[in-house]
Parts: structure tokens; C-alpha cells; sequence
């Protein structure tokens, strides 16, 4: 697989899940929100991105040949990246 088609699948899977789950600013917002309360410290939607794309990596490590935890991992980048640019 190339970079191309890497990248191409990851754009079909994000789009199932915006429309799953809502635009990745709405959502990502939501559990920024979530976790606020819950942890009584502020947690913004780029943060709530970095800590899930931590996670996946943390799980990579146990098993760095799971192709899906990539693609996740690369999927939080992303929107890391789009919710960052989005609240700006």
C-alpha cells in the first residue's frame, strides 16, 4: 500500500465517523467537555485527540503489526490537527 492510498483510506473511515459520531469539532469537543468535569482540570478537543492518538500508540507497542491501530493512530493525528485549526 502507498502513502496515497493510506491517506485515502483514512479520509473513507473518517467520514463514516463524522457522520457516526458528528463532526470531529463537535465531537471531540463534547468529550473535551466530558472529561473536564470528570477530571476536574481543562481538557480541550486537541488534547482529547493527543491523549486517544497515546492510547493507540501504547497499544502499538503490545503489537506493533496491527494494521487498524495505525490507521487509528494516524486518524487522531489528523484530527488533532483539524480540531486545532477549527477552534483557532
Amino acid at each position: 500500500m502507498t502513502i496515497a492510498e493510506a491517506l485515502e483510506d483514512l479520509a473513507v473511515v473518517l467520514g463514516a465517523r463524522s457522520v457516526d459520531y458528528g463532526a470531529p469539532n463537535l465531537a471531540f469537543d463534547r468529550i473535551a467537555r466530558l472529561w473536564s468535569v470528570a477530571l476536574g482540570v481543562d481538557i480541550t478537543p486537541r488534547r482529547v485527540a493527543l491523549l486517544l492518538a497515546l492510547m493507540k500508540a501504547a497499544r502499538l507497542v503490545e503489537n506493533e503489526d496491527h494494521e487498524d491501530g495505525w490507521a487509528d493512530l494516524a486518524g487522531y493525528a489528523v484530527i488533532g490537527a483539524v480540531v486545532g485549526r477549527v477552534a483557532e
